[in-house]
């Protein structure tokens, strides 16, 4: 079973906790209804991918290391995941390259870094539990830049180093350079 509970101990999770003075606090989440859930699931035509379908229901969704930074770095809420995903509400007509030639069935978008950069689940390489590859769609060389090898693993190396996706941008970006000038 995927377990999301660790995060309580690290995340303010409905303004539940003095989020803003406590050096433990890391994230800020808002919790959801399953009705909710649900909802977004049948408009989608099918669930959320397990992992993400988890912390939905046992935590939310909502904002990481979201007093160390000004980025977004924010898991989507359901709702508007289903509009980037349907391209309804302020999406309807959007273009978005990073994600726009995505088969949902293979990469799925549900962390949003900011200015339309999407990470999303390679559902390909989903495990027995569930579990997928975060990765980052926009790179073209080998389709994407492995990011995480799960959510949950996303979100602890997130709570250990903000930003931690920006060291492994620079590395791929090192190979790129270094191949070029040889």
């Amino acid at each position: 079973m995927i377990d999301f509970s660790w995060l309580e101990e690290i995340s303010s999770i409905d303004d539940n906790k003095e989020w803003e003075n406590d050096e433990k606090i890391m994230h800020r989440f808002f919790s959801l209804k399953r009705e909710e859930i649900k909802k977004q699931e049948k408009r989608l035509g099918c669930s959320f991918p397990p992992e993400l379908r988890a912390l939905y229901m046992q935590i939310g969704w909502g904002g990481l290391c979201a007093k160390k930074h000004d980025s977004i770095d924010e898991i989507i809420h359901p709702e508007e995941l289903t509009d980037i995903i349907l391209k309804e509400g302020c999406y309807e007509g959007e273009q978005d390259d990073n994600i726009e030639s995505r088969d949902r069935k293979i990469m799925f978008p549900f962390f949003y870094i900011g200015d339309q950069l999407y990470f999303c689940l390679d559902l390909t390489k989903k495990d027995n539990e569930g579990r997928s590859p975060v990765v980052d769609p926009s790179e073209a060389d080998d389709g994407y830049t492995l990011i995480a090898d799960s959510l949950d693993d996303f979100i602890r190396k997130m709570s250990v180093k903000v930003d931690f996706y920006e060291d492994i941008f620079e590395e791929e970006w090192q190979k790129l350079t270094s191949k070029r000038l040889v």
